[in-house]
């Protein structure tokens, strides 16, 4: 499962992968229209000529359809030890409390990436509404 979330960022993200995937899903578009048509033969329906032409195709749309998904594969393939490369390049490194000191007005500050002292930020904020303390 997690390998097919992977697989689903790289083809979010990788251009060639997003025209291999619009080709995909236009020619398996067209594999059902065929279905389609297939069923009204069956029925006994006249069909137009271009039924007839889309159905002449089916084979090589079913072809074309087999090759780009092998494509496909290949190409989340190479996508994803791409992103593992620049994983490897440019690591994240793990979040750390940051330790800030300022001057008496302000105290220390404790933060980190999700959370901070709001009581620091409140009183700073005091500081500059005060009138008094503007004038200076």
């Amino acid at each position: 499962m997690e390998s097919a979330n992977i697989n689903m960022s790289s083809s979010n993200s990788n251009p060639y992968l997003i025209v291999v995937g619009k080709k995909l899903r236009s020619l398996k578009k067209k594999l059902e229209k065929i279905v389609k048509i297939e069923v009204h033969k069956l029925t006994g329906k006249d069909l137009e000529e271009e039924q007839l032409i889309l159905l002449a195709n089916k084979q090589g749309i079913e072809k074309s359809i087999t090759d780009l998904e092998a494509l496909k594969i290949q190409l989340e393939e190479v996508a994803k030890q791409l992103e593992e490369e620049e994983a490897k390049k440019f690591p994240i490194p793990p979040t750390e409390e940051v330790c800030i000191e300022t001057d008496q007005n302000f105290g220390t500050l404790h933060s980190t990436a999700s959370q901070y002292d709001s009581s620091v930020v409140d009183s700073s904020t005091e500081m500059f509404e005060d009138p008094k303390l503007l004038a200076v």
